[in-house]
């Protein structure tokens, strides 16, 4: 795909389908039955990018900044921390959202893709932001 200035490649969406991350696995994501993405994803309700987040550590305000530079911005931005989830909270990621007028919901990653799946299907402005199971090298899947 394209290059954007987030350093991602753009998974094309050209039939309009909503995103719908059909498959988690410890590798990647699996979106719509037939794209698998072995890398952390942020989400749109009709476009998927690849995401450079690899830990949660990773996962700061630059990094989510793309759900505050779209239009139509998301009501609500649902974070994926892995397989276990929050370690700790993402305070200074909460404080800039709320500033921004954006629900933000931190969870394990499988429970988020679940509730990002639900409120895509459901119509919602929502955004996912999503790391893999476990950590991966950015080199790994090469």
């Amino acid at each position: 795909g394209e290059s954007n200035s987030f350093g991602a490649a753009t998974l094309e969406d050209g039939n309009e389908k909503r995103t719908h991350i059909s498959e988690v696995d410890a590798g990647g994501f699996e979106l719509r039955g037939d794209v698998f993405v072995p890398t952390s994803i942020c989400c749109l309700p009709y476009h998927a990018f690849l995401w450079r987040a690899r830990v949660q550590e990773d996962v700061t305000v630059e990094a989510l900044r793309l759900f505050t530079v779209v239009h139509p911005r998301p009501e609500i931005v649902v974070v994926g921390l892995g397989a276990r989830g929050p370690r700790e909270r993402l305070v200074d990621v909460e404080a800039h959202f709320r500033e921004e007028g954006i629900a933000l919901e931190q969870m394990d990653t499988a429970n988020a893709v679940h509730t990002f799946n639900i409120l895509n299907d459901e119509g919602r402005t929502v955004g996912g932001a999503f790391l893999t199971l476990e950590p991966r090298g950015i080199d790994e899947y090469a």
